[in-house]
């Protein structure tokens, strides 16, 4: 038989079972092996146990091909053999779990303990090497170690060196090992992780595909690395270890590898497994393999990667963990090793085995590299301490001087100091310690972006305290807390002042210069200096005349002299024109003053074209930095006249302090909610750009699949890759001008970071095998999306299925809710949780925000969420909001599912509200959700109605866009078919 043909018959026929007389059984009578294995069975199957029997008894029947693929269980066992005895103790009895050919027995001798007791269900693999002496007594017993069966507390340790990767009932065989141990005895294991062959996995994956249409089971499924410590701890056992350590070998073909697989009796044993794989599948597989993952030197690597754990039974003499918050090391910062060796020269022992082996410590193509701030906060803090500024700690926000989420490159000052860029953290720094307050959001991101200088304050976790607290709080007495004024809002700089007053003397700093923008220094990236251009009255659709009569309405009925406006968006929306000083949104550096009479513009004037200068006829426009010394002077006359300017609660300290407090008065802006309630033309745009945008994002997803499935773009694309496909295909339509934020393109692990940001070079590759999140937006002139799609381009898992049906099942609640005029989100975010509740599952972010229009992608006052914040931020028709719920596995996935929607009036029969009448949300996003990833047996009728109706409405908007016969079209028209 020719070697394909050897190799396409894995699961051949069994051979016939003989009891060995040298073997001693650990059964009773003369029942065979076939018989134990049948009595001894686990509950339910994954695995064939009787298969995988026959598979080693068959490899090691073969004695000379079995002992030369003994490398992998051989440097295996000697990486067990170090854990046993790093652990500084010698033991009376070890029993080994799955012993295979006495792999471990060659790594261990009488030193370390009296006695090994092989446990192994294969009476042949058992008996291989009966004649080989080891250097510890040894005794052979035939076991399932599915159910191993030995006297109460009688064992000093247990191990299993690459067996359990084949047991049924792990949380079984690990409860009976917990039991046998006597207190305090130790579980050594090691089995093989989800990730290994991941290779073989995908371009068998891909040639079923190609030749056949679809997915079979060619691999074994293999234990995740996440689930490992929680079967420990379900066992009982306690003090748990895990690491991980992936092992590249190099075969010279995929063929090799297979054959290497059969003869260590590793063939694929799932119950339902197919029996053989067809030749001509077989031959596409293996050129597949080449293509993909072919090394420079014409082999091709295979991953297995090997999971190890540690457990202890319980006793009253261990040691116990230290309070929560103790610690002072990072584990972050001790990547897993990826080892590599070269099989053209096969060793013959694990001592030339780890002769011939790389070791290196990458940081994983999913993780960002920390950066190193030891330099930086060292020059901050000496600026701290000098005579100068005098002050005990230094705050660092995210905020520009005009509280922008989103900043330019010249005030990402807290990423500077810190590492950490998602878009919200504040930065606190002391004399001897550096502490990160963000929000749930961010947690994985900012922990893999610092290094060991900074503590994570993970707020809204219980025990965390807010960034004010712990300056007023856990910081000694008499702090001095020093801050940049322009920085700091005007309401948050007086509540901490009069918190760290209250303590006794400590004080607030207000420091003129920014001792951030010191340390940066000469590489600190210059402020744009970008010119401002017209938003079109037909998008915009109300005159800036107009708008600022409807501001001047509000400062007479509050009886004010005027407003002053710094936020940025408001005053682009205000003056009808609109900027690109700041990456994805478009606004422009500036401050504005409205009076009852005069409206002045503080901007850059090199920034004003001669059309902006007509435009902006009736203004007055003075210098950017002047507003200070003219609100100054303007203090004065407010003294005298027993006025007041309005202030928004987001002015900074620094504007209140030179008008003086006395002189203003702290109110909501009208621009927030004038600009948050759309008129026609703005709710048209927002329509019609949503359209398009679905028209550029189904033209990219059928470009992607077919890329990933057909066009071996499968491990070959990265993040970055198709985010930039997407982008490209974005701004081929009508109107659009860029993105509204950098794309969330994230596969796999990577989905988990809820704000993702991909980075060239250390983005990971997309992988059929994972989830594929991808969070996008474009600015058009007649309006902003924001629109997150969830998809599996493989054959998604059950608990994949049902986590993305109840993040589906959330976020068709909300969008059916119906609800009186000025509800807030608050009141509404239960929605979208339930289902997600329904089985102890959250999400840690908030379920919508405002889109503004041609403007900013988030947009207040209102919001969905359990934030306190928006209680008061009641719907209105006109507004904009999106529906977002999701959940995400650390380590794993993450889902979300997000439709940006319009407020509109709700018909309903009955008015209760005595006229204020009801309100419900129309989503203008149309792109398909997909149907694959639902589980038919959660959704209801009524839903199932709603997402036929939904997709039959992206159809019939979306596709008279897009060319037929093309990608996209036959993607969009397969994916809106009814369910």
């Amino acid at each position: 038989m020719n070697s394909i043909a050897k190799c396409a018959r894995l699961a051949a026929a069994c051979l016939s079972f003989r009891q060995t007389a040298s073997v001693r059984w650990y059964g009773s009578g003369k029942e065979t092996a076939r018989e134990y294995l049948e009595k001894s069975a686990a509950p339910f199957e994954v695995f064939d146990r009787k298969v995988k029997l026959m598979q080693r008894d068959r490899a090691a029947s073969r004695m000379v091909d079995s002992r030369e693929v003994d490398y992998l269980r051989d440097e295996v066992a000697a990486r067990v053999a170090d854990r046993l005895l790093d652990i500084k103790r010698r033991y009376h009895t070890v029993v080994e779990l799955g012993a295979g050919c006495g792999h471990l027995a060659k790594a261990v001798d009488d030193d370390m303990m009296d006695k090994l007791i092989m446990c192994e269900m294969s009476p042949k693999a058992l008996n291989r090497d009966m004649d080989t002496e080891y250097d510890v007594d040894v005794e052979r017993r035939v076991m399932n170690e599915e159910m191993p069966k030995f006297e109460d507390e009688s064992l000093d340790a247990v191990v299993s060196s690459m067996s359990m990767h084949w047991v049924n009932d792990l949380p079984g065989m690990l409860i009976q090992i917990r039991k046998a141990l006597v207190p305090d005895g130790v579980f050594i294991g090691a089995m093989l992780g989800g990730e290994s062959l991941f290779e073989l996995r995908s371009s068998l994956q891909l040639a079923d595909i190609e030749r056949d249409g679809g997915i079979a089971a060619r691999v074994s499924p293999l234990t995740d690395t996440r689930d490992v410590g929680s079967l420990l701890n379900r066992s009982g056992l306690t003090l748990s270890t895990i690491d991980v350590d992936n092992i590249v070998v190099n075969y010279p073909s995929m063929l090799h590898l297979i054959s290497d697989i059969n003869a260590m009796g590793e063939g694929n044993a799932v119950v339902q497994r197919l029996p053989f794989i067809k030749r001509d599948t077989l031959l596409a597989a293996s050129a597949i393999y080449k293509e993909l993952y072919q090394n420079k030197d014409g082999s091709i690597p295979a991953t297995f990667q090997v999971i190890y754990m540690i457990g202890w039974k319980p006793d009253p003499s261990q040691p116990k963990p230290l309070p929560r918050g103790s610690g002072q090391a990072r584990l972050f910062n001790f990547a897993r090793r990826n080892l590599d060796w070269n099989l053209s020269q096969r060793p013959a022992s694990p001592s030339q085995l780890k002769q011939n082996y790389s070791s290196s410590i990458p940081i994983s193509n999913e993780m960002a590299t920390p950066v190193n701030t030891t330099d930086r906060l060292k020059h901050l803090r000496e600026l701290m301490a000098s005579a100068k500024y005098n002050i005990n700690a230094y705050v660092v926000p995210s905020e520009d001087a005009h509280q922008s989420e989103y900043v330019a490159a010249c005030d990402e000052r807290r990423a500077f100091i810190s590492g950490f860029n998602g878009s919200a953290g504040c930065a606190i720094v002391t004399m001897d310690k550096a502490a990160m307050f963000t929000d749930g959001r961010y947690f994985l991101q900012a922990r893999q972006q610092m290094d060991d200088n900074w503590t994570l304050m993970k707020r809204g976790i219980p025990g965390v305290p807010s960034p004010q607290d712990y300056l007023a709080e856990h910081l000694p007495e008499g702090t001095r807390v020093g801050i940049d004024p322009t920085l700091m809002t005007a309401t948050e700089a007086n509540e901490l002042k009069e918190k760290l007053q209250a303590r006794g003397n400590g004080d607030l700093v207000a420091i003129e210069d920014n001792l951030v923008d010191i340390v940066w220094g000469k590489d600190r990236p210059e402020r744009p200096k970008n010119t401002v251009f017209i938003h079109d009255i037909k998008y915009a659709g109300e005159s800036h005349d107009s708008k600022v009569a409807r501001v001047r309405e509000f400062i007479e009925k509050e009886n004010a002299s005027g407003l002053v406006v710094s936020a940025l968006d408001e005053i682009a929306w205000l003056f009808n024109l609109r900027g690109t000083d700041i990456d994805f949104n478009p606004v422009f550096f500036a401050y504005a003053v409205v009076t009852r009479d005069k409206v002045t513009l503080y901007i850059d004037e090199a920034k004003l074209t001669d059309a902006v200068r007509s435009h902006l006829s009736g203004v007055v426009v003075r210098p950017y930095h002047e507003i200070f010394g003219e609100l100054n002077t303007l203090s004065s006359s407010l003294v005298e006249t027993k006025s007041h300017l309005l202030v928004s609660s987001s002015t900074s300290f620094a504007l209140v302090q030179a008008l003086g407090t006395d002189n203003v008065k702290m109110s909501k802006s009208p621009i927030t909610h004038l600009k948050a309630i759309k008129n026609a033309a703005e709710l048209e745009g927002m329509r019609q750009c949503h359209i398009r945008d679905g028209a550029a994002l189904a033209n990219y997803f059928g470009w992607l699949e077919n890329e990933l499935l057909n066009k071996d773009g499968n491990l070959r694309l990265s993040e970055v890759d198709v985010a930039d496909k997407l982008e490209e295909l974005r701004r081929e339509q009508e109107h659009c001008v860029g993105l509204s934020f950098s794309t969330i393109s994230s596969v796999g692990a990577n989905g988990a970071i809820i704000h993702y940001s991909p980075q060239r070079g250390s983005d990971a590759l997309l992988d059929i095998t994972k989830m594929y999140l991808c969070d996008s937006g474009g600015q058009y002139l007649d309006g902003t999306t924001d629109v997150t799609r969830t998809y599996h381009f493989g054959e998604p898992t059950a608990w994949e299925r049902e986590c993305f049906t109840r993040v589906l099942k959330g976020h068709i609640a909300l969008d059916r809710a119906v609800f009186p005029n000025g509800t807030s989100g608050f009141a509404l975010d239960p929605l979208a949780r339930m289902p997600l509740w329904e089985l102890g599952l959250d999400y840690r972010h908030g379920t919508g925000h405002g889109v503004g229009s041609f403007l900013n992608v988030h947009e207040g006052p209102q919001g969905v969420s359990m934030r306190k914040t928006i209680i008061d931020a009641g719907f209105n028709a006109g507004m904009t909001i999106t529906n977002e719920p999701g959940y995400y596995e650390d380590g794993n996935f993450g889902i979300r599912i997000e439709n940006t929607c319009l407020v509109v009036k709700a018909d309903t029969k009955f008015d209760y509200t005595g006229g204020s009448g009801y309100l419900k949300f129309e989503p203008v996003t149309m792109v398909p959700i997909q149907k694959k990833l639902i589980s038919s047996e959660l959704f209801t009728d009524v839903e199932r109605k709603w997402l036929n109706d939904y997709h039959q409405e992206v159809w019939r908007k979306v596709s008279p866009r897009l060319e037929k016969g093309s990608l996209g079209y036959e993607w969009l028209k397969r994916e809106t078919s009814p369910m």
